[in-house]
């Protein structure tokens, strides 16, 4: 059986839209993401912040405090993977203890963040983002 090139390239061009349009389709539909705003300010003393709709700090020295906050993800009814990101110029200074982990169904999970910054680094504000993907797991 001959199958003409024009055909089976159209063939491959239906089939990879179908298998991309299901995918990009399960994403959307079984993912949710939470942005948290986050910053800090180096400064002369200690300060806090309590904000709780943004992952603030507060205010810390240069190189001799740590600063930590956290964050509950709330239970679903369903296995969820989540998978936590930064960036901004806060990022580079910001520890979670796992940024990657599987939240079984009717479970809350307390993800502690914290930050230290160098003894060499500028007064100032400094600031960034944590994404955080909450991914449906069938």
């Amino acid at each position: 059986m001959k199958v003409s090139l024009r055909k089976a390239i159209l063939l491959y061009l239906v089939a990879y839209i179908v298998v991309f349009s299901v995918f990009y389709l399960h994403n959307i539909v079984f993912t949710e993401t939470v942005i948290y705003e986050s910053t800090i300010i180096v400064g002369d003393n200690i300060g806090f912040d309590l904000n709780k709709t943004a992952l603030t700090f507060g205010m810390i020295t240069a190189g001799g405090t740590s600063a930590s906050r956290d964050i509950i993800i709330a239970e679903a009814d369903y296995l969820r993977s989540v998978e936590i990101y930064s960036n901004g110029e806060i990022a580079k200074w910001l520890v979670v203890p796992t940024n990657s982990f599987v939240l079984q169904p009717n479970t809350n999970k307390t993800v502690g963040f914290s930050v230290a910054v160098p003894s060499d680094i500028e007064l100032g504000k400094y600031d960034g983002a944590v994404k955080i993907k909450l991914m449906r797991t069938c």
